[in-house]
């Protein structure tokens, strides 16, 4: 499941928290930056990182940009209420992914955020736990862990099962899978979305034709319980 976690002033960094869990469902953690010590030790488990600084003094928000890793500075948004210019474009070139401005308001900061999510997830390497399998998406292949042996997936195969687990813990319909996946409009007649999850089934189901991982639900597709983050 994605994570972020956000840090800031307590105040701020609390009310965006509680703001993006209710409003996506998104888990969210919030941290004061001055209880941490070794940030990398701290952010290594989330996908997106989320630095709040509401007032004009920045030093320590800064100081700890600098400490983080190049892969932590790629998961990177700040959240600022004024920083110089130098300064932001500092961060920028040091990879963080955006600088929001924190005087917009929390809808507007909130979609800025989701959209900073998808672009890291869309770049990032999961390695997730399916049934025997440890599937790395960006790679395209699952690693079946009692033999070591390899299965590729074609890339339809692999964005079908990434949206799967982007969107754990629901049903993903028939229609959505073919919009999102395929680009086609709801109303088109095609079977290509069945066929894709018959297909991908063949490649993590002991059994297809009796599956336990993907499975139906509600008219729908749901990736069960057997898939897990690493």
């Amino acid at each position: 499941m994605e994570k972020i976690l956000f840090i800031g002033e307590s105040e701020y960094i609390m009310r965006a928290s509680r703001y993006i869990s209710e409003i996506f469902g998104i888990q969210s953690t919030p941290i004061c930056m001055k209880n941490i010590s070794n940030i990398n030790d701290v952010t290594e488990k989330f996908t997106l990182l989320v630095f709040c600084q509401e007032s004009s003094n920045h030093d320590l928000i800064y100081s700890l940009f600098q400490k983080i890793d190049q892969d932590g500075r790629k998961r990177s948004v700040i959240i600022h209420g004024e920083i110089s210019d130098e300064i932001m474009i500092d961060m920028l070139n040091a990879g963080a992914i955006n600088c929001i401005s924190a005087h917009e308001s929390l809808p507007v900061i909130a979609a800025k955020l989701k959209a900073a999510l998808r672009t890291v997830i869309a770049t990032s390497q999961y390695v997730i736990q399916i049934g025997k399998f440890l599937y790395y998406s960006k790679d395209q292949f699952l690693l079946n862990t009692a033999s070591g042996e390899k299965t590729r997936l074609q890339n339809r195969q692999n964005q079908i099962l990434k949206y799967m687990v982007r969107n754990r813990g629901r049903s993903v319909t028939v229609d959505e899978l073919q919009t999102n996946i395929w680009g086609y409009s709801r109303d088109t007649d095609t079977h290509a979305a069945e066929m894709g999850i018959y297909r991908l089934r063949s490649k993590i189901e002991e059994n297809r034709k009796d599956p336990k991982i993907l499975i139906r639900q509600n008219g729908g597709y749901f990736l069960s319980d057997e898939s897990n983050d690493l």
